[in-house]
């Protein structure tokens, strides 16, 4: 699905991991792949922890309930973008999102 609405090359590299050997999905995943999944990267890994982890502290202090506000998206948002600068994802792209506008 990535690989259809991404053209550019460089962006597909940095969301798919290319080392099957290097995968951070479980055994259960490993053992059903006949070689058709398109595994993560670990940087798509690392913004999915990042939002897990988020989420899972909400729940934990609003006593298991999200809030109920039209701002939560942006509020997971910017916490998931702050860890991502912090663990420096996407590194592979630092250079190359300046050479190409974003709609490319």
């Amino acid at each position: 699905m990535v690989k259809r609405s991404v053209t550019c090359e460089s962006c597909i590299d940095a969301l798919v991991e290319k080392d099957p050997n290097n995968t951070k999905f479980n055994s259960l995943v490993r053992q059903k792949n006949h070689g058709g999944l398109i595994e993560a990267s670990a940087s798509v890994y690392q913004i999915f922890q990042s939002t897990k982890q988020c989420v899972v502290r909400m729940l934990h202090s609003t006593g298991g309930n999200l809030p109920a506000s039209s701002k939560i998206v942006s509020a997971i948002s910017s916490v998931v973008l702050e860890e991502a600068v912090k663990k420096n994802s996407f590194s592979s792209l630092h250079d190359h999102m300046f050479d190409s506008s974003p709609d490319n």
